[in-house]
């Protein structure tokens, strides 16, 4: 499912993900995340500009900034060297996405649910980062 990112990144830097984790998120985020970290793990990519990450580690930031005041859940999957934060979202109201949280600008993109086309198009366009 994310053999193009793979190929674009020959030299990335990975960690595998064990089991009990994809355990502890199999019913957090969608299975295409959970498929990421099966087939990707957590690391480096795009020469360090993009990581994939354990979500615990910006869970606190993501929650001040991104607030879902009771309406459902953010989890955080993927930071740019930047700082600013991918999070899968389950929201009740408007269904599941994926947003760029902009912590820079303290701004943010609702994204598409579709996780595979994030990874292996828009994060090569140019414009992606921009908000």
């Amino acid at each position: 499912m994310y053999e193009k990112f793979l190929d674009k990144n020959p030299s990335s830097i990975c960690q595998t993900v064990d089991d009990a984790f994809i355990a502890k998120y199999a019913n957090v985020v969608s299975e295409n995340i959970i498929t990421l970290w099966k087939e990707v793990g957590f690391g480096m990519f795009c020469e360090g500009l993009f990581r994939i990450i354990e979500p615990n580690e910006y869970q606190a930031i993501i929650d001040d900034c991104y607030p879902m005041a009771g309406f459902g859940s953010a989890t955080p999957f993927m930071t740019t060297v930047f700082g600013d934060i991918f999070a899968y979202v389950k929201d009740c109201r408007i269904g599941d996405y994926v947003v760029f949280v902009n912590v820079r600008y303290g701004t943010f993109r609702i994204l598409s649910d579709k996780v595979d086309i994030l990874f292996n198009i828009v994060l090569f366009n140019k414009g992606c980062l921009s908000s």
